[in-house]
């Protein structure tokens, strides 16, 4: 009778564990998919910029950006994701404290920022303390595979600190 009453928790444990992990799995892969639909159409964005030849067919995206900005697309696309979780003065504060010396360094080093995405991880609670950022560089050289830099900003006594770029240890060979 215990050994039946065992593996029913371990039934009733188990099974939920394994179909919420397939489910956040799919989500995952539904989200990555997503993200290289935007990466391709980005590619092709930094083609046209950098005076390739044009895609044959112009991804949706493109057009939009086109439309909105009179045909010029405008670099860096920035993205919040889950902008309703964010305050205002953070989203102000992300932009002037990060995202402005982001660009800055990137472009004084001859590269163009293509794309921000900044998340929060802490959409359940009221204080948002860390900001995850993904971002696309291009080094402008024709090649379709950008840079991709990731990294965590967290605020410091409340504030967003202003970003620095991090130095590389003397001796690393990456």
């Amino acid at each position: 009778m215990k050994n039946t009453s065992v593996w029913q928790v371990l039934i009733a444990v188990v099974v939920p564990a394994l179909v919420f992990g397939g489910a956040v799995y799919l989500i995952e892969e539904i989200r990555i998919g997503e993200l290289r639909q935007q990466n391709f159409a980005l590619s092709e964005t930094i083609s046209m910029v950098s005076g390739e030849p044009e895609a044959t067919e112009a991804p949706d995206i493109v057009e939009e950006a086109r439309e909105k900005t009179d045909g010029r697309l405008v670099l860096p696309q920035i993205y919040f994701l889950g902008k309703a979780y964010y305050s205002e003065d953070d989203i102000n504060d992300l932009q002037a404290n990060v995202i402005k010396p982001l660009v800055d360094y990137y472009e004084s080093q001859d590269y163009i920022v293509v794309s921000i995405d900044i998340d929060n991880d802490s959409r359940g609670s009221i204080e948002k303390n860390s900001f995850i950022f993904s971002v696309i560089i291009s080094n402008n050289d024709g090649n379709q595979d950008p840079l991709y830099v990731g990294f965590v900003h967290d605020k410091v006594d409340g504030e967003i600190p202003v970003w620095e770029p991090e130095e590389v240890p003397e001796g690393y060979r990456g």
